[in-house]
Formats: C-alpha cells, structure tokens, sequence
C-alpha cells in the first residue's frame, strides 16, 4: 500500500472512531438536559449558544476555510515564510476582531439580552468566554488539519465533547441543574477543550512561530484577490442560522426554539459520521502543489 494510501486508511480509521465517540457523548448530553430541563430552559439555552455564531464568524472574518487552504498550499511549496505570515497575521485579526467585537456587545448588552427577557448579569461573560475559547479552538484547529495531524484532531474532537459530558454530569451530581449551571458547564468544557487543543498544536506552532523568515500582508492580498466573497458568504450564512432561531422565539415562544434545536440536533447526531471530506480535502491540495 502506498503512502498515501496508508495515510488516508489510518486517518479515516482514528476520525471515524472519533466520530462515533462524539456522536455518543453528544447524545448522551442531549438526552440528560432535554430530560431534565424544561422545553423553555431548553429553548434559551439554545438562543443563547445561537449567539456564538456570528459572532465567531465575524471574529475570524469568514475566511478560516481558505486559510486552510492557502497553508496546504504554501506547505505544498515548501514556503515557510507565508505560512508564518499567514499564521500571524490571522492571529492578530482574531485578537483584535475579538475585542472590537467585545467592547461593542458591552455596550449593546442591555438591548440584546432584555429585548429577548434574558438577563445578561448571568449570561453576557460567560457567552464572550464561550466565544474566545471557541475561537481559539478554531484557530489551532486550521493548523492541525493543514498539516494533517487527524489523529491529534480525532483526540482533541472526542475530547471535547466528553469534557462537555462531564461537565453536565458533574452539575447533575453535585449542584443544581438550572440553566445558569448548564451553561458554565459547557463554559468550563470548551476552556479544557482550548487546554487539550494547544498540547497538541503546540510544537506545531511554535515550528512555524520560529521560522526566521516571514511573508508580510498576506491575508489582504488573499481578501484583495478572491477572500472577500468567502467574507460576505460565511458571515451571512452564520448570521441567518442565528437569526432563525430568534425569529422564532420573536412570532413564537422559547419553547418552539427548543422543539426545533431538538429536531436540528437529532438531525445532526444522525449524519456526518464518516470524515472523507476532512481528511482528502488537505491532501488533494497539497498533492495538486506537488505536481
């Protein structure tokens, strides 16, 4: 079997194995808070993590895809120099994005959360924690599958959705199961899924972190070429998704939110198990470059 071969076999086998992990602790989850909390409990938590949505696509700019994309191709040319300027740049765009992004929310607290009868005392730190530490996960992540670590990306996957698992269980067990709990608990979750994410991509990013030389201003001349109508593409599609749930919760009620976020979730449990478009897409790109 060529190498290739051998890669792709060994890499389906560890993420589909990861799948399955995920789709049981997932479901495992789903089934402890729709059993024990109320359709309208349930419908806010949903709104709420609805909101992460846009926001993150806003904070990473919709373009996290061709990032990837534009690593595999660099790592194909054997280009150091713009992938650690690749790397850094969308960096900075992350962290700045992110505070921008905050400071406007402060300031737009009141109006988005008591428009919608939630209160933002309990919910507006730890939905902007949710969010950064999602974005995080994301941006390591791009790493691990440009380079095509997708055993440490299947480890990191299950990981992360065990600790969210746990997390619940642990409210279960030993405080009350109440909104406000469940929503620290995927808080705490998404916070060890960042720790689990960096053990694995550390050594990767501090390889391309080292690297002497460096090219300058690459994403605005992706954005410049083609990467504004992924930005406008992804933005959109994030923001619709979000907005279909409050425009329910707005002509219904929390409870049909629930109803709904109950079927996407049974949908979604019931689908993408096996990964072939996660692992061939980087090695078709690369592969493309090598010829």
């Amino acid at each position: 079997m060529s190498n290739i071969k051998r890669h792709i076999a060994t890499s389906f086998a560890f993420v589909s194995g990861s799948n399955v992990l995920q789709k049981f602790f997932s479901l495992a989850s789903f089934l402890l808070l729709v059993r024990l909390l109320s359709l309208y409990e349930y419908g806010i938590l949903t709104l709420i993590l609805s909101l992460s949505l846009p926001a993150i696509a806003i904070i990473s700019i919709g373009i996290s895809g061709i990032i990837g994309t534009e690593i595999v191709l660099a790592r194909g040319d054997g280009n150091k120099a713009r992938i650690k300027g690749i790397a850094r740049e969308y960096l900075a765009i992350n962290v700045v994005s992110s505070v921008l992004l905050f400071v406007v929310a402060y300031f737009l607290k009141e109006i988005i959360f008591a428009y919608k009868n939630i209160p933002y005392e309990s919910y507006f730190l730890p939905i902007l924690l949710f969010i950064l530490f999602q974005v995080a996960v994301n941006y390591m992540r791009i790493f691990l599958k440009s380079f095509e670590k997708f055993k440490s990306m299947a480890v990191v996957e299950s990981l992360e959705t065990f600790f969210r698992f746990a997390a619940i269980v642990v409210i279960l067990m030993f405080f009350d199961f109440n909104l406000k709990n469940i929503f620290s608990a995927y808080v705490i979750s998404k916070f060890l899924s960042v720790f689990a994410i960096f053990i694995f991509s550390a050594g990767l990013l501090r390889e391309i972190f080292s690297n002497e030389n460096v090219e300058g201003r690459v994403i605005y001349k992706i954005i410049k070429s083609y990467g504004k109508w992924a930005i406008i593409k992804n933005i959109l599609k994030r923001s619709v998704g979000s907005l279909r749930l409050w425009l329910i919760k707005i002509f219904l009620d929390a409870q049909s939110v629930a109803i709904f976020g109950v079927a996407s979730k049974v949908v979604g449990l019931a689908s993408k198990v096996f990964p072939l478009q996660t692992i061939i897409s980087p090695l078709v790109s690369r592969k493309i470059k090598d010829k």
